[in-house]
């Protein structure tokens, strides 16, 4: 016989223990939800960072027709997106995309076009006075411009990359290109001549206290030595710290926190004597942990079709032990190299012009008899490419 009230503890200790493996199962779970949390905000952090790795910066604007007019009741509106290389930072030197939208009062495309361009920090200014006359000219500073550099009077002035011109076919409703003026066709001949004659070095230390020390001392020496006009050195900063220069001649120094390196860089235009000496100089530092040495060969395609140039080049480039290989980049229609020594073939199809890059991540002799092989192939003969100042 049960004692009176053992029924009801037996079923109260029955019922706790569901109790507590209720909870015991709660906790499992809840823990087992925080572990999955965890899990996908550690995968979000890592996609975050992979995305960070590969992304690029874009910057953009509009201006608007009429003049003032907001972009919700103007007649047309014309839209600029700059893409700036993957993985790099917008005001490094690179190729960028540029896109351009012009949208109608229903925000209708009108026009679309993509372009690319070789440039650093690149901005555009807009002129659309009449609706028959829309130019974007895209420019960049050679340099940031700073305070300093305005107050002592060497401020850096825009250079034009490129520009466009449209006109308004009132008919057909539709944006077309136009010619350009002729100061603008002059300008533009004026580059070329110009980047033809370009000439760039950059040599890569260790970024310690005792390499930026040398470096800046050098850097003075040389500019006393060889009548450069050199800015006061900034020590221990992210960035620029020292500027020289002559005429067409450039040389700074750069921290690249990121890499953990200074760079010595070296541009010229046509005074390869002066930023040889000076490269020389600072190849004898210690430390030296990379070398780049960079020229291009421009030319506009005439009776010599593209086809041609890729032969000429592929020829140039067999006879120096240049191997064909994978084009990476956009536009880049041929690729050849060894060792840290690479030819590049680049077509801007719209302009109807050939880029031949010639890079060198090493200081190999072939650099320049390669430069010399080609600017040689593309003078010579009337049935050849014509060469943009070469």
């Amino acid at each position: 016989m049960t004692a009176p009230g053992l029924d009801g503890f037996r079923y109260f200790s029955y019922a706790k223990r569901q109790h507590i493996s209720r909870r015991l199962f709660l906790v499992e779970r809840v823990a087992e939800a925080m572990s999955r949390a965890r899990l996908l905000q550690n995968l979000c952090v890592c996609c975050l960072m992979l995305q960070a790795c590969h992304s690029s910066t874009e910057v953009g604007g509009y201006t608007c027709y009429p003049d003032g007019a907001d972009r919700d009741d103007a007649e047309f509106c014309v839209w600029i997106d700059i893409e700036g290389g993957v993985g790099k930072a917008y005001v490094e030197r690179n190729r960028k995309t540029v896109r351009l939208s012009i949208l109608n009062a229903q925000k209708e495309a009108v026009l679309e076009r993509e372009y690319s361009a070789e440039a650093g920090d690149l901005g555009w200014v807009s002129t659309w006075p009449e609706i028959s006359d829309l130019q974007v000219v895209f420019y960049e500073y050679s340099d940031p411009q700073t305070s300093s550099e305005t107050a002592s009077g060497h401020a850096k002035l825009p250079r034009q990359v490129f520009s466009i011109a449209l006109t308004y076919n009132q008919t057909a409703g539709v944006f077309v290109e136009a010619l350009a003026p002729i100061a603008v066709l002059d300008q533009a001949s004026q580059y070329n001549n110009i980047e033809n004659t370009r000439h760039i070095v950059e040599i890569s230390f260790l970024d310690t206290e005792e390499n930026e020390t040398r470096i800046l001392e050098l850097l003075r020496e040389l500019a006393g030595s060889r009548g450069l006009q050199i800015d006061e050195p900034q020590t221990g900063i992210i960035g620029r710290l020292a500027e020289c220069s002559a005429r067409s001649f450039s040389a700074h120094v750069q921290r690249y926190d990121s890499l953990g390196q200074l760079a010595v860089l070296l541009e010229d235009y046509g005074n390869r004597e002066l930023t040889d000496d000076i490269a020389n100089r600072f190849r004898d530092l210690p430390e030296v942990v990379a070398t780049r040495h960079n020229v291009g060969v421009h030319l506009r395609l005439g009776p010599l079709d593209l086809e041609t140039v890729i032969q000429i080049v592929g020829t140039v480039a067999e006879e120096y032990g240049l191997s064909e290989g994978d084009r990476l980049r956009m536009f880049d229609v041929a690729k050849y190299g060894s060792g840290g020594l690479e030819v590049t073939i680049t077509h801007f199809e719209r302009e109807g012009k050939v880029k031949i890059s010639i890079e060198d991540s090493g200081w190999h002799p072939q650099f320049e008899e390669i430069e010399t092989a080609l600017r040689s192939e593309f003078k010579a003969g009337g049935d050849r490419g014509t060469p943009d100042g070469i």
